[in-house]
Order: structure tokens, then C-alpha cells, then sequence
């Protein structure tokens, strides 16, 4: 049954109107623009930092994870570890300013992290971006949730290409590169490997967002109208095989996107 819950004011209250338990781990995906925009329309200025620690209070014994990707990222380029600017957002590139977090040296999928687990993941190499030990393998074992802030689940919902991959689905496959990380005194080369879509594919999440909502997987939540998603990790895997089992897909071909990108291509060289 669909879930749905409009949270009450302030802002910094959202954390503790959710569920979390204490020793979670969450994952929060945003643009928290309109958030800023609400809390200024209803008298309060509003401040990541302080958004921020209201979750790390929740998750007294837990873990936080802001994603801190680099989707810009070409193969041959260097990921600058303490400076690449993430592409995930304001939130991202605030607490990259703080020395509380720390950031994981994967180059495409970094995230900042703080809490228990945080030793643990900062132990964390793959020599794939979606592989078993990556930080993807590590929410799947933790049982993790994901928080998606204003943000579209199409485009936020990265953690779908994790399970892509570990069923090896027939419409991706592996892509190498060779990427050059600094870590701010050396810089070495590593060769890293993604599950991506093969030519004309597009991910097409709507009816399986639908559905994961219809069945409880995920539940929305309402602030000042500002849509958030919680997903709860531990039940994707058995609800996403249903959903494909029902004649369900997480992506659709397009035609007109193939003749694009093989344009692209052939203008790039």
C-alpha cells in the first residue's frame, strides 16, 4: 500500500519524523533549493550544516553517506581526491568544506561519510565502480536506506546499476578506463570498470518507482510540498525481481538517442 506523510516544520526537525532507527545507515540524494526557499518563506534561514547534523543526531550509532560522484569524470582524466568538485548537488559541496566527513576514493562513485561504519568504508576497493566492495556491496550488506531529497528517483536512484551489474543484465555491459587518482601527495594510475548501457538504452525508472511505492518498499513524504523518497535497501533486491518477474524494465531502447550519441562520437575524434 502506498505510503505517503506530509512532515512538520522546521527543517531541521525532517530527521527525526522519518522512522530512522539509531544505527542506520542513510544515504541522502538532494537539491535541497526549494528546501532553502520553504524554510525562508517560513521565517528561518536555513543551513546545510545544521540540516546535516539533525540527521547525524538521529543516527547517533549509525552511519550518513552524501554522495560526492563525479559524472564528469572521461576516461584518462585524474579525480583530484580532496579537490574534484562533486556533481551531486549543493549539499555535497558543502560538506566537502567540512573536515568531519570523510571522502572515499572511488573516482566516479565517491561519497563523504561519517559515523560508526566509517573505518569500514574507507577500507572499501573495487576494481569496479559497482562491484561487490564497492559502496554500493557495502549498502547491500548494511541493510542501508536511501533518502532522495526533491531530487527525481530516475536520476538519483544510482544504487539500481549496483544490482544491474550483479545480475550482468543483457542490455549493459562493462566499459574499462583508466583513470589517474591524486589523494593530495601522489598521483597513481587504476584501472576502474562500470556496467554501462549499451548503444540506445535509456533508464526508464517511472512504473518501477510506482510500484516500489504501491508495494511499501519505499515511502513519500511531503515537506511544504517538497517530494522525498525513503528506500529501504534490504527489500530492493526481492522487489525488483518481482517487479521484473510481472513483466516490469528498468530501461527502454530509443532509437533517436542512438543515432545521438553515435553522432557524438564521430564528432568527438
Amino acid at each position: 500500500m502506498k505510503q505517503e506523510r506530509h512532515l512538520s516544520v522546521p527543517y531541521d526537525t525532517i530527521a527525526q519524523q522519518l522512522g530512522l532507527q539509531a544505527n542506520d545507515c542513510l544515504m541522502i540524494a538532494s537539491d535541497v533549493t526549494r528546501l532553502a526557499l520553504a524554510a525562508k518563506k517560513e521565517g528561518t534561514a536555513f543551513s546545510a550544516d545544521r540540516f546535516v547534523d539533525s540527521f547525524l543526531a538521529v543516527l547517533s550509532e549509525g552511519t550518513l553517506l552524501i554522495p560526492a560522484y563525479s559524472d564528469y569524470l572521461k576516461n584518462g582524466q585524474t579525480f583530484y581526491w580532496k579537490t574534484a568538485k562533486p556533481s551531486t548537488g549543493a549539499l555535497s559541496n558543502k560538506i566537502m568544506r567540512r573536515v568531519d566527513f570523510l571522502r572515499t576514493k572511488d573516482p566516479l562513485h565517491s561519497v563523504f561519510v561519517k559515523g560508526v561504519d566509517t573505518p569500514l568504508i574507507s577500507r572499501l576497493k573495487d576494481i569496479s565502480t559497482f562491484g561487490e566492495n564497492s559502496i554500493f556491496g557495502y549498502m547491500e550488506r548494511k541493510g542501508a536506506k536511501m533518502l532522495i531529497i526533491d531530487v527525481a528517483f530516475q536520476n538519483s536512484f544510482t544504487y539500481i546499476h549496483y544490482l544491474e551489474e550483479k545480475w550482468q543484465v543483457k542490455y549493459r555491459q562493462k566499459f574499462t578506463w583508466n583513470l589517474f587518482v591524486n589523494d593530495g601527495e601522489q598521483t597513481k594510475k587504476r584501472e576502474f570498470h562500470f556496467y554501462a548501457k549499451k548503444l540506445g538504452i535509456l533508464t526508464d525508472l517511472e512504473k518501477y518507482e510506482a510500484f516500489l511505492l504501491e508495494t511499501g518498499v519505499t515511502k513519500r513524504f511531503y515537506y511544504c510540498e517538497i517530494p522525498m523518497t525513503l528506500v529501504s535497501l534490504d527489500q530492493i533486491e526481492t522487489a525488483t525481481k518481482e517487479f521484473l518477474k510481472k513483466g516490469g524494465k528498468l530501461y527502454r531502447f530509443s532509437f533517436p538517442f542512438m543515432l545521438k550519441t553515435i553522432a557524438k562520437r564521430i564528432l568527438n575524434k
